[in-house]
């Protein structure tokens, strides 16, 4: 199951790559009005977003917001409740707290936000294969040499700079 993950620009996510057509969704880098990165894994012109990465430039630091399908609500309400939520990308292996939400709205499903570093070795490894996944969260490969792009954009946006 694939869901949109709630609360970002989502009508603004325009995707300039191309998927092969056996699967749809492509990764796409933009920034917004107040110049932060935006790293969107969706169907072109849906909001079916099941993963984003957000950050301010130069910061270092990477949020992310993921699908969590089977999730079984531990307690009423619509959380947040605390998770674990581990990422692979090739070989390396990262488990992020993370809090998982419940949106009824848009996705009705749960999404998981977490904050890594754009150093930390998965976020790393990502930026390098392409790829992003994870036992709970499932598979979000960049199936062309454009998504692979968009990513390193991104990750260059994001990562630390030098202060004079």
């Amino acid at each position: 199951m694939r869901v949109c993950i709630p609360g970002l620009a989502l009508a603004t996510f325009a995707c300039t790559t191309q998927a092969a057509a056996s699967d749809p969704f492509v990764w796409g880098f933009h920034k917004d009005a107040q110049n932060h990165g935006y790293l969107g894994y969706a169907v072109d012109e849906t909001d079916n977003e099941p993963v984003s990465l957000t950050c301010v430039p130069g910061s270092g630091l990477v949020q992310v917001l993921v699908s969590v399908p089977g999730y079984h609500r531990p307690g009423a309400g619509d959380g947040p409740w605390p998770e674990r939520v581990e990422l692979w990308a090739g070989a390396a292996r990262a488990d992020y707290a993370a809090e998982v939400r419940y949106d009824g709205e848009l996705t009705d499903g749960f999404y998981a936000v977490l904050r890594a570093r754009t150093s930390d070795a998965v976020m790393t490894a990502f930026r390098v294969t392409g790829g992003l996944s994870g036992p709970s969260v499932g598979s979000f490969p960049a199936q062309t040499a454009p998504e692979r792009d968009a990513i390193r954009a991104f990750f260059k946006h994001c990562e630390p700079r030098e202060r004079p």
